[in-house]
């Protein structure tokens, strides 16, 4: 198990036109999910998305 509880998915644009942190497209929860079934995820979201677009992970980081 993971710290990631979902996975972003960013276009920046063909010429950068959505900055420096890109337009959401979609989301996956994963909370809970193995890094395997993350990465399907990932491999499957692209297919349906684009090869443009990237995925960025979303953790919980522990307190201290």
């Amino acid at each position: 198990m993971t710290n990631v509880i979902e996975i972003e998915y960013v276009d920046f644009g063909a010429q950068g036109e959505y900055g420096l942190w890109g337009k959401v497209v979609a989301r996956s929860i994963v909370t809970g999910w193995t890094p395997a079934e993350i990465e399907a995820e990932k491999a499957q979201m692209r297919a349906i998305l684009g090869d443009h677009i990237h995925a960025r992970e979303v953790e919980i980081v522990p307190g201290i």
